[in-house]
């Protein structure tokens, strides 16, 4: 009897030290609807899979906290795949848009008027940025092709925050117009010149909209204003690329670029060499501009010699790795003979070729009725300039000399320019000495004419060493070279002996003007125009026949304001 009775109270005390069973499954056991044995506080299955035992208080059915967010996740995605789908859909018509337009471009030329660019153009400043591999490879060609014809950027600088945030990257205005220029000198690319260059002056017009303050005007808007008027004059809208350089001048002249090098107090800070470098860079890139603006249009220039206190650009090697280089201002450099930077050279070409002009062009009665040759005002500009650019051919430092430095842009372009001045100075002179002989030494006349032929020559020897014709001669300046040279050469050349060695000169620059044309519309208007010249004096060529007819009158501004600078072919 005493042993049952004890039996009974293990049993019970067992009883009670097993902890009550749940009412209702825990939730994971639920949701796999698998039998759980309700064991308080986890479950053996959770307890083996050492999960969190949870038990619901209700017979309600269980709803996953996981599953209403992949629910949630899954809407997103489909959100997104058609978000993604509505862009492909666009960039496909995207494409096909810049197709046709490259077709419409090159049949109305430079001029496009089509319903579809200025679609794209209203697409504003929120349109989908080209692909990176496009961006990459044109900005690759800039700095390959045209960085030495314009060297302002700094490659390194401009090429590194090109792809981070917003707010670090240069101006839209900037990479647009970089992206254009670059397009221009690939066949590849080309339909795409015109389009990134109506989004750059886009964004330039909203960045100048968007804050008047003078704090708003930076470095990279200069220098799109500079690239953008320089785009304007190689398709011929001489206009609109005035206009661009009034506004790249008075923005560079607020930045007081023109002023980089005045003497101020040293406070201590450091300097960012290649920062000033750039500055400079960028002022005599506009300088540059300026001077030839005014001399192929005859209005006045914009800047003045005397404000300038901005030493001459360093070499591009020094530019490069940010070693700093020591250079003279415009009115030392041109007093010495010490050697300068090809940048430098192209500066000081500029700046004759622009006294060389305004010279010749000068309308003064008073000059015309002087009897004293030594007391005539226009004779003693004749010899300053003429002796300044003798001593510039002579001592060209020797990273400007020809041939050596023949694949070099700037070496080409100073050693024309200063050629092509020539030819203007002495063409101007004979004019001038046909309308009045009285007071003039015999010998004058003669000196002249000796000068212009030796000028053309070297001009048509430079040509014919230019590995890459093509992207020389989309420079206005180049094509003026070759037409003035084209004259000195016609009025050499025989009507009865048109095959003679200045007749075989003159029909090889008819043949490379005439061989642009097509896509140069000045090359075009100045073949045209030694076509005319040519029949007027009774010479043919054959190639006469290779120039294509120019439907749309282009004025030359250069051939219109200087009229004396003409004469008549020698018999």
């Amino acid at each position: 009897m005493d042993a049952r009775v004890n039996n009974s109270n293990e049993v019970n005390e067992a009883e009670a030290n097993v902890a009550p069973l749940a009412p209702f499954s825990c939730l994971l056991c639920r949701k796999s609807k698998l039998k759980c044995d309700r064991t308080r506080p986890s479950c053996s299955r959770c307890s083996k899979q050492s999960y969190d035992c949870v038990y619901s208080l209700s017979r309600q059915p269980y709803q996953s906290k996981s599953r209403g967010q992949a629910k949630e996740l899954e809407a997103r995605l489909g959100c997104l795949e058609r978000l993604l789908q509505s862009s492909q859909e666009t960039r496909a018509s995207f494409t096909d848009g810049i197709q046709y337009r490259c077709n419409s471009i090159a049949t109305v030329g430079n001029t496009p008027t089509s319903q579809d660019e200025d679609a794209l153009v209203r697409l504003g400043l929120y349109e989908e940025t080209p692909p990176r591999e496009l961006i990459e490879t044109l900005m690759n060609i800039y700095f390959v092709r045209i960085h030495q014809v314009t060297p302002l950027l700094h490659r390194q600088r401009f090429m590194a925050p090109l792809f981070l945030p917003d707010h670090m990257k240069p101006p839209m205005c900037l990479q647009y117009i970089v992206m254009a220029s670059a397009a221009e000198t690939s066949d590849a690319y080309r339909h795409l010149g015109m389009i990134f260059y109506k989004r750059a002056i886009k964004y330039l017009q909203s960045d100048d909209l968007g804050d008047l303050s003078e704090s708003s005007i930076s470095l990279g808007h200069v220098q799109a204003r500079a690239l953008i008027s320089c785009f304007e004059a190689e398709h011929s809208m001489f206009s609109k690329a005035s206009i661009t350089l009034c506004s790249a001048i008075r923005a560079a002249q607020m930045l007081n670029l023109h002023q980089v090098d005045i003497t101020r107090p040293d406070r201590g800070q450091h300097v960012d060499w290649i920062e000033v470098e750039e500055r400079r860079r960028t002022w005599w890139t506009i300088f540059c501009y300026d001077r030839f603006t005014c001399a192929t249009t005859g209005w006045p220039a914009l800047i003045h010699d005397q404000n300038i206190r901005t030493r001459l650009p360093a070499s591009e090697e020094a530019y490069t790795n940010g070693q700093e280089e020591h250079t003279r201002f415009l009115g030392d450099q041109l007093l010495e003979s010490e050697p300068h930077s090809t940048f430098a050279g192209a500066v000081l070409a500029a700046h004759i070729f622009h006294r060389t002009i305004e010279h010749t062009g000068t309308n003064n009665s008073q000059d015309q009725e002087s009897q004293d040759f030594k007391g005539d005002l226009y004779w003693q500009r004749h010899k300053s300039i003429d002796n300044d650019l003798k001593f510039m051919l002579l001592m060209l430092p020797k990273n400007l000399c020809l041939p050596a430095n023949y694949r070099t842009h700037n070496a080409i372009f100073v050693n024309v320019m200063l050629q092509t001045a020539t030819i203007c100075l002495h063409r101007a002179a004979l004019w001038r000495m046909k309308s009045n002989l009285q007071g003039l030494p015999s010998y004058l006349i003669r000196l002249s004419q000796d000068r212009l032929l030796p000028a053309a020559e070297e001009i048509l020897t430079i040509f014919k060493m230019i590995p890459d014709l093509g992207a020389t001669f989309t420079n206005p300046l180049i094509c003026f070279a070759a037409y003035m040279a084209a004259l000195v050469f016609m009025a050499s050349t025989s009507p009865t002996d048109p095959d003679g060695e200045h007749g075989q000169n003159l029909d090889f620059i008819l043949k490379i003007l005439a061989a642009f044309g097509n896509t140069n519309l000045v090359a075009n208007a100045l073949a045209n125009e030694i076509v005319k010249e040519m029949k007027q004096c009774g010479i043919t060529s054959r190639s006469m026949n290779k120039v294509g007819y120019q439907g749309s009158f282009l004025a030359i501004p250069t051939l219109t304001i200087h009229p004396r600078s003409t004469y008549k072919r020698r018999h």
